[in-house]
């Protein structure tokens, strides 16, 4: 019975060093897959942290309120009054079909420039210092961007064109969005139903007497992004905002 298992020993490692290439080949196959799960158990918590000093940094929105109808300029300050509410902004969007120099013809997700939430980070240039200004998304357009005009299409609809107090405005700077966290821009019902940038522009480059949407952030939500505490205080609040 010894004499059988010292054979048996001998033949296993006499396939092992026949076979040494394809044995390396599998330890480190094995080995590397142990390090990259490894890797990723102790990075995840460094990337959640990243992502949430990038949000309150610049003060990504808890809730984002959204009406068809239009929500009037005084309710951010009836929300600013609800228990637990920490600030409340008001914000318009909508998309629109620009002309860029030399003709082309592009959908974009226009979006008033807030200064409380959801603040945007300049990447190149500089921000707007009037209503005829705005600011490009960083990811999607090139630096040559700056200093040309986008001009509103004459294919956008009458009620969208007057929506906007101009027609034209100059792009001054780049920008990134903690709106857009990916590159997918979202679909539109305009053009070929794909939205391929956003701009920035001040409030007043707006003519609507109306808000499409209210950001708001709560004062409970300390808890970390995609927290048990951080989902309890949001959804705590839900109710009382509807």
């Amino acid at each position: 019975m010894k004499r059988g298992m010292q054979t048996w020993h001998k033949n296993q490692w006499r396939e092992v060093w026949k076979t040494f290439g394809r044995f390396l080949s599998i330890l480190a196959i094995v080995a590397l897959g142990v390090g990259t799960f490894s890797g990723l158990k102790v990075t995840q918590d460094a990337m959640v942290d990243t992502a949430d000093q990038y949000f309150r940094q610049y003060a990504m929105f808890d809730e984002k309120l959204i009406s068809t109808m239009g929500l009037e300029k005084e309710d951010p300050a009836v929300f600013a009054a609800i228990d637990g509410v920490q600030a409340a902004e008001g914000a318009i969007s909508m998309d629109v079909l620009v002309t860029v120099e030399g003709g082309a013809s592009y959908v974009v997700a226009a979006h008033s420039i807030t200064n409380q939430i959801n603040r945007i980070k300049l990447a190149a240039g500089r921000m707007p210092q009037n209503d005829r200004e705005c600011v490009g998304d960083a990811r999607m357009l090139p630096k040559s961007m700056i200093g040309t005009q986008i001009k509103l299409s004459a294919e956008n609809d009458e009620d969208t064109k007057d929506a906007f107090a101009y027609d034209a405005y100059t792009v001054v700077g780049l920008v990134d969005s903690t709106a857009y966290l990916n590159v997918e821009r979202g679909t539109t019902k305009l053009a070929n139903g794909k939205i391929t940038a956003f701009v920035y522009l001040p409030e007043g480059a707006f003519s609507t007497d109306y808000y499409t949407e209210i950001y708001i952030t709560l004062k409970n939500a300390d808890g970390r992004i995609f927290s048990d505490a951080y989902d309890e205080a949001v959804a705590a609040l839900e109710d009382p905002l509807k």
